[in-house]
């Protein structure tokens, strides 16, 4: 049953942004274009309402602690940051003819354009970016340095995945595909997981990191081991 509320609320959202957007004039639309931002209603709705949904699941399911709920709710609105830095606002203009994308693609890392971008400060903000991903997922899940690493090199690729299919499909060479970039942003992850890796040899950090990933059940049973004793 409480897998039906999770589809029938998912379905209503999703319903709501396909009718929002239906009833859009799309004679304006068409001729003269549109753009699309995290922030809009169509895009909004549904990143809130699947936000609520986890919490609701996180809390009543897997009986996870307060601490947790917001560790996941601050990570969540993180990667939705990512998103609206790197992937948003995404512009549809049907009146763009046949535009050469290789010009906004380097997958060559020596060029001498490479070396220009690597001293410019865009460099430190694609590890910025990157970084609280790299100390914050295990704070969401309990991970080795391994599945940290090949998480975050995932994560990095699948933003540059996206920026090249909406770059060939939508024609907008605002989007730049640059090696450069997945580099610099794996090298945010790997600075992130290191800050991790350092405090969590403290011990006020191995309390709380423990109490994070304490689930309310397993909370109650130690509190009245304690009481008893």
């Amino acid at each position: 049953m409480y897998r039906l509320y999770v589809l029938i609320t998912l379905f209503l959202l999703f319903g709501y942004s396909f009718w929002f957007m239906y009833t859009l004039d799309h004679d304006d639309a068409y001729r003269l274009g549109y753009s699309l931002s995290l922030f809009d209603l169509p895009v909004l709705v549904p990143t809130v309402g699947i936000l609520g949904l986890c919490l609701v699941h996180l809390r009543k399911r897997s009986s996870k602690s307060a601490a947790y709920l917001f560790c996941f709710t601050t990570f969540y609105v993180y990667m939705m940051g990512v998103a609206h830095y790197s992937l948003f606002p995404i512009t549809v203009d049907p009146n763009l003819g046949e535009i050469d994308i290789s010009s906004s693609i380097n997958l060559n890392p020596i060029k001498i354009e490479s070396w220009q971008y690597l001293i410019s400060g865009q460099v430190l903000l694609n590890i910025l970016m990157t970084t609280p991903f790299g100390l914050g997922i295990s704070y969401v899940k309990e991970l080795n340095t391994r599945q940290v690493l090949m998480w975050g090199f995932l994560f990095c690729f699948l933003i540059e995945f996206i920026q090249l299919v909406l770059l060939w499909s939508l024609q907008d060479t605002t989007f730049k595909i640059d090696i450069i970039d997945l580099i610099c942003n794996f090298a945010g992850v790997c600075v992130g997981y290191g800050i991790f890796w350092t405090i969590s040899h403290l011990e006020v950090h191995r309390e709380l990191y423990n109490q994070i990933h304490m689930d309310r059940r397993y909370a109650s049973i130690s509190n009245q081991e304690q009481m008893k004793s």
